[in-house]
């Protein structure tokens, strides 16, 4: 008998296959990677913390999630699904692509019927199933934040799709790398790159300038007005540009994959179609670049101007006799709970017929970008905002508050509640102390108006030896407490508090009379004696 032996070359590009057998054999690929992926170690890893990290401030009850700022909260969602689940797609999927080649299969596979451009195809299909559970994990989160009572502020999906956006990406990184470099070590070393250089932007000044949008270039586009929230007409951010820009990178990555997937036979109707995607997609690159980096139209950066400057026109007003709250339509949300500290505060000292009506208003600072260092907490415009709600025919104000939100924020709004009903007057432009006796009462009132408040001073003490500032709305402006009022305050809360508001009621002339000192404060409301020296010149002012 004779044998016939016949040699098989490997295969160099794209093999023919059987009509119609190719694409469901990728799919078919496409659909046990896809598993892999979900269950491998790191995914698992990835998603556990992802989870934990989104879920452990809601469980808490963290002030960053109670009073949530929706048109913040949607873009915070983007790094670390991006870095997370993203981190774990270019990783698995670079380890799934090299495969083979770690195994000592490539012979085996270059036989097969499938080709490395079908394989590769599959790896990049496979992504798919991580991103849809991606934007499952967005969405859960940003629906359990909006559901906190005291969350206010509206949802752009544009933003939410950056992350998913981010993990399809960084997984046809670790494809194209596989493909490039056959190295294992290298797509980790890429995601520390991913990393490092995604939080350049922010870094404070580096974003958000009137200039170009630099920030817009890297996969999260960071701002600098993040710690003061502003109004959602007021952003201009660029997002639906950056998914367009997100998606031409998912493109070029998976065409210049596919390219490089197809072995030494680089000609044919399928290597021109690859090269036709990775010129649409440099053009689409290219517009969405220029689009996303143009800096904000002037119709924007005058509407920041008048809203800093003049706010009265763009805000909604209510009245909660004898009060008056004047907020931003998207922050009217925070009216109540503002209405619940001023009534706090104001039934230490008097029945609330007796005292006069209040008006609060919110302000923010809605200038953005570096700025010398003396300009960082500028002046608070106090005379023009009055001139402003005199004009549009509301009270002027006694009380600044901010868009932002927190234990700090509620000690220091409590506290200038305290400070109209105690002084009186218009806010102050910059930071005044809080002399004598009339800074213990305003701190005792302050620390009085809920939990809360207290757990703010207390984090504002422990970042400072000497006495205790706080600010409003983002400006320099606020009261400053000297460390024998803190003395005092913290020697009073060993006394029930019935007691000393008793006290203070029965000795409020004697406490706010303009030469009243911090020791006078102590005898009349029984703190005892004070070790803490005394400054004449702040304390008697």
């Amino acid at each position: 008998m004779n044998a016939t032996i016949t040699s098989v070359a490997p295969a160099t590009g794209d093999l023919v296959t059987p009509h119609g057998s190719a694409g469901g054999s990728t799919m078919a690929l496409a659909r046990v990677e896809a598993g892999r992926l979900l269950r491998h170690p790191l995914t698992v890893i990835a998603l556990f913390l992802l989870t934990v990290y989104w879920a452990y401030p809601l469980v808490t009850g963290a002030d960053s999630v109670h009073f949530a700022v929706l048109q913040n909260a949607d873009r915070a969602t983007q790094f670390p699904c991006a870095f997370l689940l993203g981190g774990a797609a270019m990783i698995v999927s670079n380890l799934a692509v090299l495969r083979s080649r770690r195994f000592g299969t490539d012979a085996v596979l270059d036989v097969a019927t499938l080709t490395r451009s079908h394989r590769t195809a599959a790896h990049l299909l496979a992504l798919v199933p991580l991103a849809v559970l991606a934007t499952a994990l967005v969405v859960a989160q940003i629906v359990a934040v909006a559901a906190q009572p005291a969350a206010v502020g509206r949802i752009n999906p544009a933003e939410l799709a950056v992350g998913p956006l981010c993990v399809i990406l960084l997984g046809c990184l670790g494809v194209l790398l596989g493909r490039l470099v056959p190295l294992p070590v290298v797509a980790p070393l890429a995601l520390v790159a991913f990393a490092v250089v995604t939080l350049i932007p922010a870094i404070p000044g580096i974003a958000s300038g009137s200039g170009p949008q630099w920030q817009w270039l890297f996969p999260v586009a960071y701002e600098d007005h993040n710690d003061n929230p502003l109004p959602a007409d007021l952003l201009s951010r660029p997002v639906a540009s950056h998914n367009f820009y997100l998606l031409a990178l998912i493109l070029l990555a998976a065409a210049v994959s596919l390219l490089a997937g197809r072995g030494s036979a680089q000609a044919g109707t399928a290597a021109v179609r690859r090269v036709t995607a990775i010129v649409a997609a440099v053009v689409l690159l290219g517009v969405s670049t220029a689009v996303q980096i143009a800096r904000p139209s002037a119709a924007v950066l005058d509407a920041r101007t008048r809203a800093a400057q003049s706010p009265a026109a763009g805000q909604v007003c209510r009245n909660t006799q004898p009060w008056t709250y004047c907020a931003y339509p998207d922050f009217t949300g925070r009216i109540p709970h503002w209405d619940r500290l001023v009534r706090a505060v104001v039934g230490q000292v008097a029945p609330v017929t007796s005292v006069r009506p209040l008006t609060v208003r919110q302000h923010v600072r809605a200038d953005q970008g570096p700025k010398p260092i003396t300009e960082v907490m500028p002046a608070a415009p106090v005379a023009g905002w009055l001139s402003d709600a005199a004009a549009a025919g509301y009270p002027p104000e006694d009380v600044t508050v901010g868009t932002a939100w927190s234990a700090e924020a509620e000690f220091a709004f409590a506290a200038s509640v305290a400070r109209a009903v105690i002084i009186g007057g218009p806010p102050p432009s910059r930071i005044d102390p809080a002399c004598g006796a009339r800074g213990v009462v305003i701190l005792w009132l302050a620390v009085q108006a809920s939990p809360r408040s207290a757990r703010g001073l207390a984090q504002l003490e422990s970042s400072s030896s000497a006495g205790v500032a706080f600010f409003t709305g983002g400006y320099g402006s606020g009261l400053v407490f000297d460390v024998r009022q803190l003395e005092a305050v913290r020697n009073l809360a060993r006394i029930p508090a019935a007691d000393v508001g008793a006290r203070m009621r029965q000795s409020l002339a004697a406490l706010t009379a303009p030469g009243a000192t911090t020791e006078d404060a102590a005898q009349l409301l029984g703190a005892g004696q004070l070790t803490a020296p005394s400054i004449d010149s702040v304390d008697r002012c």
